[in-house]
């Protein structure tokens, strides 16, 4: 099988307009902020606080995690410099390695980054909106509805939809940094409790020693799904001015804003109200406006939640059918017809329903939000350490790649891959189809064998795929 080209060679046509791009610096920050802020920051604080004990614990594995994202941000501005061209994952593996690895990552997009991580969001959206739902009514009803209308939006009327979708994000942003100089106010006048007891002794049942540093391990592999949009600029790196300039310093600089949003937030949510108001809760920005401004801060603040969810929904399924159009260009999908985007650059309307209609099964399908956590964290977590490896490939081909960005990758790849050995030594969740290990190994089983299948189902007359962006 032919095996695909590295970047960078004599005579190779890039990816990307060095000049006349639509994505300037400022604009991809943007992308890799708007990525970033999703469902997990709501959310994964209440268990990460039941989890560990102490409020200082979890701001520390926050404060872990931002570090661990930026690690990430630069080693893929490396492979930005590199290898020219949008696509992201699946581009680095596919023309370092070979397209089987390409095609393993951009399953992994598909399923995990795309397909699994907006029925995550669903569901949270639907914890925020209808906190009171009956149990007689099927959980991830609602999730389900709010995806559907959103792939019949962009399917409909998909410029329209992106135009939405902008504004709503810029509104969300605002709001979301109003709520944090509102809550600091509420701080100098004393009203959180957990900051007169600063530092907390730990209770008596929080763990220690090793169980400390397995939980802590756990707590990280969750936190780096909310994360793991640091690389978002890679996706669209072939529209970007100057891509080898502005994709790297957009990834860095959208994360470290990210990094400093995520832990003004979490400050709030566990150092506001009682600990035994958030421990264990999966609404913990609720908990936390209730606390500091009553019925009605709680009310706006669920809604502007509610709206930004809606806003990551969104752009889940209008960006995931871009995966599957590049996949099958390149002859690592097929059916590339049904696939292709429109001439304005656009999803054709079958592929964003076909989106749609997989998040919303995965949202009716049953698994939890913790389900998810584990799941989305372990699988996205070990596909970026995987990207960032190719940056020591590419280096032992003689590609100049600066020290510090080699430094950067290793801290990441070494991190990801010990976190994730401790969490798959330390259930919960072996048993669940979406816990690890049976999520990781079944996308990447199920990635192979699909590949494998439509390598076979090509006319054997042509080329075999490979991936050329």
């Amino acid at each position: 099988m032919t095996t695909a080209p590295t970047a960078a060679e004599p005579g190779e046509p890039e990816s990307g307009n060095a000049g006349g791009g639509s994505f300037n610096t400022a604009a991809l920050a943007a992308v890799v902020a708007a990525s970033m802020i999703g469902a997990g920051v709501w959310t994964t604080s209440g268990y990460t606080l039941a989890a560990l004990g102490t409020p200082e614990r979890v701001m520390l594995v926050w404060a872990l995690g931002g570090a661990l994202a930026l690690c990430g941000a630069a080693a893929y501005g490396g492979l930005a410099e590199r290898v020219r061209g949008s696509g992201g994952e699946y581009l680095f593996l596919a023309r370092t390695v070979h397209p089987l690895a390409g095609f393993l990552a951009g399953w992994v997009s598909l399923l995990a980054g795309f397909t699994g991580a907006a029925a995550f969001a669903g569901l949270v959206l639907e914890g925020y909106l209808w906190p009171d739902r009956p149990e007689d009514v099927p959980p991830g009803l609602v999730a389900a509805a709010a995806v559907l209308l959103c792939g019949a939006l962009h399917a409909l009327t998909p410029r329209g939809g992106t135009r939405t979708q902008t504004v709503v994000v810029a509104a969300k942003l605002a709001l979301i940094t109003l709520f944090c100089l509102y809550a600091g106010d509420r701080w100098l006048r004393g009203y959180f409790v957990n900051a007169a007891t600063f530092p907390m002794e730990p209770p008596a049942d929080a763990p220690a020693g090793w169980a400390l540093i397995a939980a802590l391990a756990g707590q990280l592999v969750w936190i780096s799904a909310s994360y793991s949009g640091f690389n978002a600029a890679v996706y669209v790196a072939g529209e970007a001015r100057d891509p080898g300039r502005s994709v790297p310093r957009a990834m860095l600089w959208g994360t470290a804003a990210v990094t400093v949003l995520y832990l003004l937030l979490n400050a709030v949510f566990v150092f506001a109200p009682p600990i035994e108001r958030v421990a264990g809760q999966n609404d913990v920005a609720a908990v936390a406006a209730r606390f500091l401004g009553g019925g009605q801060l709680e009310f706006a603040v669920r809604a502007v939640i509610c709206i930004g969810l809606v806003t990551s929904l969104s752009a889940l399924v209008q960006t995931g059918p871009r995966v599957y159009a590049k996949m099958a260009a390149d002859g690592l999908f097929p059916l590339p017809k049904l696939f292709r985007l429109r001439e304005d650059g656009s999803a054709p309307p079958s592929t964003v329903l076909l989106q749609a209609a997989l998040v919303a099964a995965l949202c009716l399908s049953g698994t939890t939000i913790r389900g998810w956590l584990d799941y989305l964290g372990l699988t996205l977590s070990l596909s970026a350490a995987g990207a960032v490896a190719c940056l020591f490939l590419l280096k032992s081909r003689g590609e100049p790649v600066p020290a510090w960005r080699l430094a950067c990758g290793a801290v990441f790849v070494l991190a990801t891959v010990g976190l994730a050995a401790v969490k798959l030594l330390n259930p919960p969740a072996w048993f669940h189809p979406l816990g690890p290990p049976a999520g990781l190994a079944a996308t990447v089983i199920s990635g192979a064998v699909l590949y494998w299948a439509f390598a076979a189902w090509k006319d054997p007359q042509k080329d075999r795929p490979v991936a050329s962006l």
